[in-house]
Protein backbone atom coordinates (compact mmCIF):
# COMPACT_ATOMS: atom_id res chain seq x y z
CA UNK A 1 0.00 0.00 0.00
CA UNK A 2 1.42 3.39 -0.93
CA UNK A 3 0.20 6.74 0.27
CA UNK A 4 1.45 10.28 0.53
CA UNK A 5 0.63 12.77 3.27
CA UNK A 6 0.95 16.42 2.38
CA UNK A 7 1.01 19.07 5.12
CA UNK A 8 1.15 22.84 4.72
CA UNK A 9 3.23 24.55 7.43
CA UNK A 10 3.63 28.24 6.76
CA UNK A 11 5.57 28.61 3.52
CA UNK A 12 7.11 25.15 3.58
CA UNK A 13 5.25 22.24 1.98
CA UNK A 14 6.22 18.86 3.40
CA UNK A 15 5.52 15.67 1.45
CA UNK A 16 5.80 12.32 3.19
CA UNK A 17 5.89 9.39 0.77
CA UNK A 18 5.29 6.16 2.63
CA UNK A 19 5.81 3.31 0.19
CA UNK A 20 5.67 0.55 2.68
CA UNK A 21 4.50 -3.02 2.65
CA UNK A 22 4.25 -2.73 6.46
CA UNK A 23 0.48 -2.20 6.64
CA UNK A 24 -1.42 -5.11 5.10
CA UNK A 25 -4.90 -3.53 5.46
CA UNK A 26 -6.29 0.02 5.07
CA UNK A 27 -4.87 2.75 7.31
CA UNK A 28 -7.69 4.30 9.37
CA UNK A 29 -5.81 6.90 11.39
CA UNK A 30 -2.62 8.95 11.26
CA UNK A 31 -1.36 11.56 13.74
CA UNK A 32 1.73 13.75 13.88
CA UNK A 33 3.69 14.03 17.13
CA UNK A 34 3.45 17.50 18.74
CA UNK A 35 6.96 18.40 17.53
CA UNK A 36 6.26 17.06 14.01
CA UNK A 37 9.20 14.65 14.12
CA UNK A 38 7.11 11.48 14.01
CA UNK A 39 3.92 10.17 12.45
CA UNK A 40 1.83 7.39 13.98
CA UNK A 41 -0.31 5.26 11.68
CA UNK A 42 -2.97 2.74 12.69
CA UNK A 43 -4.44 0.10 10.42
CA UNK A 44 -7.05 -2.64 10.39
CA UNK A 45 -4.09 -5.05 10.20
CA UNK A 46 -3.89 -4.55 14.02
CA UNK A 47 -0.62 -2.58 13.78
CA UNK A 48 0.49 0.83 14.96
CA UNK A 49 3.62 2.09 13.23
CA UNK A 50 5.72 5.10 14.20
CA UNK A 51 7.54 6.78 11.31
CA UNK A 52 10.29 9.41 11.22
CA UNK A 53 8.99 12.41 9.25
CA UNK A 54 12.53 13.45 8.32
CA UNK A 55 13.55 10.11 6.80
CA UNK A 56 10.24 8.30 6.18
CA UNK A 57 11.66 5.25 7.94
CA UNK A 58 9.79 3.03 10.35
CA UNK A 59 11.15 3.53 13.89
CA UNK A 60 8.72 1.49 16.03
CA UNK A 61 5.90 -1.06 15.55
CA UNK A 62 3.27 -2.57 17.80
CA UNK A 63 0.75 -5.30 17.00
CA UNK A 64 -2.50 -5.11 18.94
CA UNK A 65 -5.41 -7.51 19.27
CA UNK A 66 -7.86 -5.78 16.92
CA UNK A 67 -7.93 -3.46 13.93
CA UNK A 68 -6.70 0.03 14.86
CA UNK A 69 -9.26 2.78 14.33
CA UNK A 70 -7.64 5.74 16.09
CA UNK A 71 -4.15 6.87 17.11
CA UNK A 72 -3.22 10.01 19.06
CA UNK A 73 -0.18 11.48 20.83
CA UNK A 74 0.11 12.86 24.35
CA UNK A 75 1.11 16.53 24.64
CA UNK A 76 4.78 15.70 25.31
CA UNK A 77 5.08 13.39 22.30
CA UNK A 78 6.30 10.49 24.43
CA UNK A 79 3.24 8.24 24.23
CA UNK A 80 0.76 7.12 21.58
CA UNK A 81 -2.75 6.01 22.45
CA UNK A 82 -4.72 3.70 20.17
CA UNK A 83 -8.19 2.15 20.09
CA UNK A 84 -8.94 -1.17 18.43
CA UNK A 85 -11.94 -2.88 16.89
CA UNK A 86 -12.10 -5.47 19.67
CA UNK A 87 -12.76 -2.72 22.24
CA UNK A 88 -9.24 -2.49 23.63
CA UNK A 89 -7.47 0.79 24.23
CA UNK A 90 -3.73 0.86 24.81
CA UNK A 91 -0.94 3.36 25.34
CA UNK A 92 2.53 2.90 23.88
CA UNK A 93 5.35 4.47 25.92
CA UNK A 94 7.96 5.47 23.35
CA UNK A 95 10.53 6.56 25.95
CA UNK A 96 11.63 2.92 26.35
Amino acid sequence: MAFTIVMQTGEKLLVFPFLSPRHKEPVYSVAFSPDGKFLASGSFDKCVHIWSTSTGKLVHSYKGTGGIFEVCWNSRGTKVGASASDGTVFVLDLRK
